[in-house]
């Protein structure tokens, strides 16, 4: 009996995961290419024809030459230049990619927090079942964005998603080699090390979070000191790599200053305040989260060799790390323009989420060590409270309405709200593609963007051709001297 209960907690936690990721997966099969694919795509086909290579090595030149003369980020400008050169912004080529990088984002990314549960939080397997649904509620549920930026439009998908994604994967392997002590494990640790390193500036900040957390892991706990350092360094370098890029101080966002670095770092604090704010209290699905979070652990009944030392310094120390994802788009772009960034903002929220989450950790772990509290053996106690919490969970997911995102999507997608968007976008495309004219106009009912993909921002009306406006790199891609779009209304 007890043995079927655990299947039906399995089976539960998986429909419940599914249910909060399917919305997004359909929806990626009803993203389109945007301006700056058009655009990226262009330089990497010119560069093609003058040197005469294929798309991967194109791409590794492009990242080469970006990283001495734009930005530090090596890795995802190769991803950008190598999803464009695979795509060549065919409509179909962009869903099947978006659709196979969302997959493999939320695979790992469920195997990372199971590897985590089980292996570093040492849970039992019905209890790290519910774990992985409540958590990944955080990275599907908790965002109400107008435009979804880094999962239905590839070039941010390339700079963020990818990323964040080997991250993921590392983190697993990582675990891994330690539990095994696997010296096979090497190769491929340093490789995905140095790679996440030259991420975009915040993922790779958040890169070194991981890695840190890896390093004293494995150190301090496992006691495994070479494999963590040789398998952890690699990142840290990658990101000094990133941060020491001659592109990086060519323009003037770079230049340094006690003042601005005080405002910035006073606009981070602040930005992160008010956002988890927001999280406590306009969204009871995130008070939930955490407080089933420690339920689980504290009817763990595992052992731990540690005892959670400096948990204020640890919450510290990590806080600080959290301010840094935030704190390079700041410093560049500024303080308000950040709020308007969903591509940056998504990362610092599934950063902040990872960091709470290790933050209730430690200091349940400590709490449970210092007072010597005992989790539950019984196993039938244990399978029914993961019942009661998977009823909880569900009922108040279900109560956010519109304010989960998945819930809203969901919705878009059923009402035919995105599939009407993106048809539309996709016609005004397949129009400019096939005219044979120069200067194309085409007249159209506008369709307004109400749903959470990604905006085309097409430019409606007449223009100056000779102003680089949103139609311009559809237009330049296709060979047209200008694109008008009409509203018939």
């Amino acid at each position: 009996m007890r043995q079927t209960s655990k299947i039906i907690i399995y089976l539960t936690a998986f429909i419940i995961v599914i249910v909060q990721v399917l919305p997004y997966i359909i929806s990626a099969a009803y993203s389109f290419p945007l301006q700056d694919d058009y655009y990226n795509t262009s330089v990497l086909l010119t560069e093609m024809n003058n040197i005469h290579k294929g798309a991967l090595r194109t791409a590794l030149l492009l990242a080469y030459k970006g990283y001495f003369e734009y930005r530090g980020y090596y890795f995802s400008l190769f991803l950008i230049y190598l999803t464009d050169g695979i795509t060549r912004c065919s409509i179909k080529s962009v869903r099947a990619l978006q659709n196979i990088m969302l997959l493999m984002h939320y695979m790992s990314l469920t195997t990372m927090i199971y590897t985590v549960t089980t292996r570093i939080m040492k849970l039992r397997k019905d209890i790290a079942s519910v774990m992985i649904p409540v958590i990944i509620a955080c990275f599907t549920s908790m965002f109400y964005f107008v435009n979804n930026e880094t999962l239905f439009w590839l070039c941010a998908s390339a700079v963020y998603q990818i990323p964040s994604t080997f991250i993921y994967i590392y983190t697993t392997i990582y675990i891994s080699g330690i539990e095994t002590k696997k010296k096979a494990f090497y190769p491929v640790l340093i490789i995905l090390g140095f790679l996440i390193g030259g991420a975009s500036v915040n993922v790779a900040v958040l890169s070194c979070i991981v890695a840190c957390q890896l390093i004293y892991w494995g150190c301090i706990v496992k006691k495994q000191i070479k494999y963590s350092i040789v398998c952890g360094i690699p990142v840290i370098t990658g990101s000094a790599l990133n941060v020491l890029s001659p592109g990086n101080y060519r323009t003037d966002s770079t230049v340094t200053s006690t003042d601005k670095f005080l405002e910035v770092f006073k606009g981070s604090a602040i930005y992160e305040y008010e956002r988890i704010k927001m999280f406590i209290t306009e969204y009871p699905l995130f008070i939930t989260v955490i407080l089933i979070f420690i339920i689980l652990f504290l009817i763990s009944d595992s052992k731990y060799t540690y005892s959670f030392p400096v948990p204020l310094i640890y919450t510290i120390l990590l806080v600080l790390g959290e301010l840094a994802t935030i704190f390079p788009t700041q410093w560049a772009s500024g303080v308000e323009a950040y709020a308007v960034y969903e591509r940056c903002i998504i990362i610092s929220d599934w950063t902040s989420f990872l960091l709470i989450f290790l933050i209730v950790f430690y200091w349940t772990g400590w709490i449970k060590v210092r007072f010597n509290i005992e989790g539950i053996s019984s196993g039938k106690t244990r399978v029914s409270i993961c019942m009661a919490v998977l009823c909880i969970f569900g009922i108040v997911s279900f109560m956010q309405g519109d304010k989960n995102a998945s819930y809203r999507l969901a919705h878009e997608l059923k009402d035919g709200h995105v599939q009407e968007y993106c048809k539309w976008v996709e016609s005004i495309i397949h129009e400019v593609e096939s005219s044979d004219e120069q200067i194309v106009e085409i007249h159209t009912k506008e369709v307004k963007d109400t749903t959470c993909m990604a905006n085309a921002f097409f430019n409606i009306g007449i223009y100056d051709p000779d102003t680089y406006v949103g139609n311009s790199a559809m237009g330049n891609f296709y060979g047209k001297k200008a694109v008008y779009i009409i509203d018939e209304e």
